[in-house]
């Protein structure tokens, strides 16, 4: 896992002027820092909160809300798969949510977990989020203290969902 404290933008964390690139399954322990926060990788892939492993797949849960246009979340804990077309605002802490190519996803509270496919697009207003993120996924962070993983294939697993994306 990463410690995400500016933006990353297809892979690359800008800190400070410096690039660094994200990988799926590092294994070092190189760390930087800046504004408190750390970048740092653990261990690779996996996740939490929909399902995942170290493939970095995201499994959708069966109840999750299927979002094809635009969705605003007020309420904690929301599980959404957000699906090409859909974009959702999120104002309440927590949640899992699974953003498929292009789809939008804005986080403005904290301990939101993510899931990024390629071409999601996604930006972070707030701490301590977990997000797995494709290689071609745009994320911009706006906050210290996330947790990244960078994958080059994420993929998201919605079999569970009857209705489909």
């Amino acid at each position: 896992m990463r410690h995400l404290p500016h933006t990353s933008i297809f892979g690359m964390l800008i800190l400070g002027g410096l690039a660094l690139g994200l990988g799926c399954g590092d294994k070092d322990a190189d760390t930087a820092s800046d504004d408190g926060g750390t970048v740092g990788t653990t261990s690779g892939g996996g996740g939490s909160g929909g399902g995942g492993s170290a493939d970095c797949t995201g499994t959708v849960p069966a109840d999750a809300d299927v979002i094809s246009g635009a969705e605003v979340y007020n309420a904690t804990g929301a599980v959404a798969w957000i699906c090409s077309g859909g974009s959702a605002t999120v104002n309440a802490a927590g949640g899992t949510f699974f953003v498929e190519s292009n789809a939008a996803l804005t986080i403005n509270a904290g301990g939101a977990q993510i899931w990024a496919a390629d071409g999601a697009v996604v930006t972070v207003n707030a701490s301590d989020a977990t997000i797995v993120q494709d290689d071609g996924a745009t994320v911009t962070a706006n906050a210290a203290d996330l947790e990244v993983t960078s994958c080059g294939d994420v993929v998201i697993d919605g079999s569970a969902v009857a209705s489909g994306c």
